[in-house]
C-alpha cells in the first residue's frame, strides 16, 4: 500500500470553489498583460519568477495573485456577502452573512463555521470587513493554504490550453527581458540563473516536467501531429520546446513548454511562433 504522502503528491481534492472564475481572470490577464507587468515591476517582484523548473509554476503564482486581488477587492469596496442558513442550538435556522473569503475558507475545510467571522448589520460594516481581512485573514496560515489550493485547481483547469499558457508566459518574458545587469547580478543565487541580463540560462528539463508535457500533449507533435509515443513511429523522437524562447525572456517553467518532433523543433528553433490551438478530441463527432 502506498503511503499517504505519496497519495497526496499524486492526487488532490478539487472543491471547485470559483475555479473557473479565477481561470477567466487569468484569461483576461493573458489578453491584456501590461497592467500585470507594471504591477510586478512596481512591487519589485521580478526575481520571484525566475527559478528553474519550479513546481510552484508561473500559473500558480499568477492565480494566487488574482485570487488575493479578488478577495481584497470584495472586502474593500463593499462587503460581498454570502448567505448561509445556520441551525441554532434551539433547532431553528437563521441567515448568516459571511464575507466571500470566509465562505472559501469554509468550503476548503480551512475554518470551522463556529469560529467564522459574521458580517455585522451596521453602517460601518464595510470598514469592519476591511479591517478583519487586512488584520486577521490576509497574513494567516489558513489564507495562504487557501490561495495555494485555489491556484492548484486553476493550474489543472488551464494547463491543457497551450495558447493561454503562451500568452501568460509573455507577461513574464516582458519584464524578464528588460532586467538590467544590476538586477540580474545583485545576489549570487540570482546571477547564476542568467546567461546575460534579460536572458535566463537553459537548464536541463527534469523528468517530471517532460512527463507532464508529454501526457498533456498526448504524445503528439503539437504542430504536425506526428505520433511520438514510439508505438506508431519507432524512430520518432520528442523535443521539448520553449514556447516563449529564452532569448526573448522566456522562463524555464513547465507552462512554457510544448511537445514537438525533431523536424518541427528544428524549423522553429528560437523563432517566435504561436503554438497550435488544435487539440485531440476525446471522441469523434
Amino acid at each position: 500500500m502506498r503511503s499517504t504522502n505519496a497519495h497526496d503528491r499524486e492526487w488532490f481534492s478539487h472543491y471547485g470553489h470559483r475555479t473557473f472564475e479565477l481561470a477567466d481572470r487569468l484569461y483576461g490577464m493573458a489578453l491584456a498583460g501590461l497592467p500585470t507587468v507594471a504591477r510586478i515591476r512596481d512591487e519589485e517582484r521580478e526575481t520571484e519568477f525566475i527559478a528553474s523548473w519550479p513546481r510552484d509554476t508561473l500559473v500558480h503564482r499568477l492565480a494566487r495573485m488574482s485570487a488575493h486581488d479578488m478577495f481584497y477587492d470584495e472586502a474593500d469596496a463593499k462587503p460581498s456577502t454570502w448567505d448561509i442558513h445556520s441551525k441554532t442550538t434551539a433547532g431553528e435556522y437563521r441567515t448568516v452573512h459571511y464575507m466571500s473569503v470566509t465562505v472559501a475558507l469554509l468550503n476548503y475545510r480551512l475554518e470551522r463555521i463556529q469560529d467564522s467571522f459574521e458580517v455585522p448589520s451596521t453602517p460601518d460594516a464595510r470598514d469592519i470587513c476591511h479591517d478583519h481581512f487586512v488584520n486577521d485573514v490576509m497574513w494567516s496560515a489558513p489564507y495562504e493554504q487557501l490561495l495555494q489550493k485555489m491556484a492548484d485547481e486553476v493550474f489543472h483547469a488551464i494547463f491543457p490550453y497551450r495558447t493561454m499558457l503562451y500568452n501568460l508566459n509573455w507577461i513574464a518574458a516582458t519584464f524578464i527581458s528588460e532586467l538590467d545587469a544590476e538586477m540580474c547580478g545583485t545576489e549570487p543565487e540570482v546571477a547564476k540563473l542568467f546567461a546575460r541580463p534579460g536572458r535566463l540560462r537553459r537548464k536541463t528539463i527534469p523528468e517530471w516536467v517532460q512527463r507532464a508535457v508529454f501526457f498533456r500533449d498526448q504524445g503528439h507533435c503539437t504542430y504536425c501531429k506526428r505520433d511520438l509515443t514510439g508505438l506508431m513511429h519507432a524512430m520518432s523522437r520528442e523535443n521539448y520546446d520553449h514556447m516563449v524562447p529564452l532569448a526573448e525572456g522566456g522562463l524555464n517553467d513547465v507552462t512554457n513548454l510544448q511537445l514537438l518532433c525533431s523536424e518541427c523543433n528544428s524549423k522553429k528553433s528560437a523563432k517566435i511562433i504561436v503554438p497550435s490551438n488544435q487539440y485531440m478530441r476525446w471522441f469523434t463527432s
